[in-house]
């Protein structure tokens, strides 16, 4: 590099470098409108992003990140075939040296299509602009009796997508063949700065009401909607093949809380059980640049992180003998879908069931933990000691399982036919599939005063 050397400056910095500096602002306005009966939030935010880079654009002045459009920087003088006629070119014989530019200039002709490029073809850019985005916000607790309210919320929230996927070879962007290459080679993919946040509708209601003074209960019903979560899809140019990144995945979730609260003289516990669902058309971000070559229908379908049904229970006292202090803690939580596997081809072959993505979970998970402390007072200082019992009834739970079979401790035979051949006869011992036995902590602690 040479000073005074052009450069492609697809971050406006004015220097030759990588770097990028986006730009984001927000501003938020709330108000809060109280009377005897009812307390009412409500709000209003505005996001605004600008990605401080360079878009591939149309001849119209458009976006268009998914597909490179070049000029022939030769002014607008074309040959019998149409083509582009160029300094050099036997059939110039009216070019004008002084639309030579290297700057897009309308009239000038072009083509999307990579492989009809020549050393007097350059790509047509459009500096990134500001994205806004503005969600409401809306909150009612209403008073009913007493004991009870009513409460309701309401908003919508976006979030910004993860920066990877706005600058991903964008800096490589002057030289599409390059980027194709690079991206392919990669298997990452192109980024896009034309997308906007994600976004979320949340709506939820509930219930608080105290039954009595030694009892309460909340229930609460709440659905969330997701849409322009980011994806990838995959376009042509040429010889090339090649996914960009967008917005279009979008998923929803729904569900409700109970919750009971039992204040005795004795025993303070909690109940709380949680029935919910999570479907989305793709699990994360990154699966949308997998091996997948063809386009389809997007539809929902069970997420990994999904849990039917999870259970809570929670017991304290401070009424033990000998001033001793005692928690005990045990949940239930239904266990993760997955992907099943099968074996074809007489067992010689194995593909994953994508006719019933997720239909399979792995086993529920139980277990209950106690913990002991002891406080003594030394004048205005307190010691405290005591222990924490991990999984007292000594049963481990399945953290992970395999596919094929469903099972923490057995792979399946497709798997087991190859153990002295291919693999050890350790390799499939892996103890962290589960979670620990039952674990004792001993702990002290000194508060001064």
């Amino acid at each position: 590099y040479y000073e005074g050397e052009t450069f492609d400056d697809f971050n406006n910095s004015g220097a030759w470098d990588d770097f990028v500096q986006p730009q984001e602002l927000a501003m938020y306005w709330q108000n809060t409108f109280e009377v005897p009966w009812m307390v009412v939030n409500a709000g209003i935010r505005i996001d605004a992003v600008n990605y401080q880079t360079k878009i591939w654009a149309d001849p119209d002045g458009s976006y268009s990140p998914y597909v490179p459009w070049f000029y022939y920087d030769c002014g607008v003088d074309l040959d019998a075939n149409g083509d582009a006629v160029c300094p050099g070119d036997p059939l110039d014989d009216q070019f004008d040296e002084a639309q030579y530019n290297g700057q897009w200039d309308e009239g000038e002709a072009v083509t999307d299509n990579i492989s009809d490029v020549n050393n007097y073809t350059n790509v047509i850019f459009k500096d990134s602009d500001w994205l806004y985005k503005v969600s409401p916000r809306l909150g009612i607790s209403h008073v009913i009796s007493d004991g009870a309210t009513f409460v309701f919320n309401y908003g919508i929230y976006y979030q910004t997508p993860v920066y990877e996927y706005i600058y991903r070879n964008v800096n490589k962007l002057e030289d599409p063949a390059q980027t194709f290459e690079d991206a392919e080679r990669a298997g990452i993919g192109i980024g896009n700065a034309t997308m906007s946040a994600g976004r979320t509708s949340a709506y939820e209601l509930g219930f608080n009401v105290e039954l009595s003074k030694q009892m309460a209960i909340q229930v609460a019903l709440w659905v969330k909607d997701m849409d322009q979560l980011t994806t990838a899809s995959t376009y042509s140019s040429g010889i090339y093949e090649y996914k960009v990144a967008k917005n279009g995945d979008f998923g929803s979730a729904l569900g409700f809380d109970v919750t009971l609260e039992l204040r005795g003289k004795l025993i303070t516990s909690t109940v709380q059980y949680t029935y919910s669902t999570a479907k989305a058309s793709s699990a994360y971000d990154e699966a949308a640049f997998g091996n997948i070559y063809v386009d389809a229908p997007q539809q929902e379908y069970l997420m990994p992180y999904d849990r039917t049904h999870d259970l809570t229970l929670s017991l304290y006292t401070t009424k033990l003998p000998w001033g001793l202090n005692a928690g005990l803690t045990g949940f239930f939580q239904s266990g993760y879908p997955y992907t099943g596997l099968y074996t074809y081809a007489g067992g010689d072959k194995i593909a994953e069931d994508l006719k019933n993505k997720n239909a399979k979970r792995s086993p529920n998970t139980l277990s209950f933990n106690l913990s002991l402390s002891k406080d003594i007072s030394f004048g205005k200082s307190k010691v405290s000691m005591g222990m924490n019992i991990y999984n007292i009834f000594d049963e481990p739970y399945a953290v992970d399982v395999y596919e094929l079979t469903g099972k923490v401790d057995d792979p399946g035979s497709y798997y087991n036919n190859k153990i002295g051949y291919d693999y050890s006869a350790s390799y499939y011992d892996r103890p962290w599939m589960e979670s620990n036995n039952r674990e004792i902590n001993f702990f002290i602690g000194i508060a001064f005063n």
